[in-house]
């Protein structure tokens, strides 16, 4: 059985994996004045998770949507989360693909995590153990545990070709923002 965390992550983003504690009270604030898009864009996050917290999944979407459209990773992969889970939104596997490679393209383990995970299972997209290797070697070189030991779970599934491929892919592989 492959490991993949479905938890939406919570956190500032900055960049791929560097990650602040929102303050609560400015999840809570209604009335923050916005002095640029990137405010706009951290409250949205915010407000996203302070609906999260709450359980109210449909209004988390919303926020975290608004936010996924303009580009941020954590937004992308928690939208994907919802939609593997069926949380707030009806549950797709294709949907939650779509948000999940978006955050993965950007380098965010979490989200490759998934991606990968996506591919072993053959949930949203054929199986394709080439691109779950792929993917979960990616998260890997981050210090994503779980991405380590699906990767050796998977190897004992693959052919020497097969790995041979995937690790081919990972290392030719680059971040979207350095295409």
């Amino acid at each position: 059985r492959f490991w993949c965390l479905m938890r939406r992550d919570k956190s500032k983003h900055e960049a791929p994996m560097k990650h602040l504690i929102i303050a609560a009270a400015f999840a809570l604030s209604s009335t923050v004045i916005f002095s640029s898009p990137a405010a706009a864009q951290e409250d949205a996050f915010a407000r996203g998770v302070s609906a999260d917290e709450r359980g109210d999944y449909v209004e988390a979407a919303k926020w975290y949507r608004m936010v996924a459209e303009q580009g941020n990773a954590i937004a992308q992969h928690n939208l994907g989360v919802m939609y593997s889970k069926g949380e707030g939104v009806p549950e797709n596997d294709a949907e939650g693909v779509k948000w999940y490679r978006r955050a993965a393209e950007q380098g965010y383990a979490y989200a490759q995590l998934a991606l990968g995970t996506m591919y072993a299972k053959g949930e949203g997209v054929p199986e394709d153990y080439v691109q779950a290797y792929k993917w979960w070697n990616l998260s890997a070189a981050q210090g994503n545990e779980n991405a380590i030991a699906n990767k050796e779970m998977l190897r004992k599934r693959m052919t020497p070709e097969q790995i041979a491929e995937a690790q081919k892919l990972s290392a030719e592989w680059k971040p979207v923002s350095e295409r």
